[in-house]
């Protein structure tokens, strides 16, 4: 399974979610890493070897200006929390 990373913004419930389908989880603010710049935030995580899962654009932008990652999960609201974190599952499974 996956290695996640939430970012401050990401929702908790779906971190949780995430978790109970045998993902692991942290977020941010459990590791001290909340008051991170997103470029700082992002090197953190890669350095732990977990992907980012993230509500946030400026992501992207990182990513499309060669940021060095260990992955980048760019999800769009969605208050469905189980299919969200079904989503994630899925995507990350194939």
């Amino acid at each position: 399974m996956a290695r996640f990373l939430a970012d401050v913004n990401f929702s908790h419930p779906v971190a949780y979610a995430l978790q109970g389908l045998g993902h692991d989880v942290t977020t941010a603010q459990a590791q001290g890493w909340d008051r991170l710049s997103d470029p700082d935030l992002l090197a953190a995580a890669t350095a732990a070897g977990r992907i980012v899962l993230t509500f946030d654009r400026d992501f992207i932008l990182l990513h499309k200006r060669g940021a060095v990652h260990a992955g980048i999960v760019f999800c769009t609201g969605d208050n469905n929390v189980s299919g969200l974190a079904a989503r994630i599952d899925a995507a990350m499974a194939g």
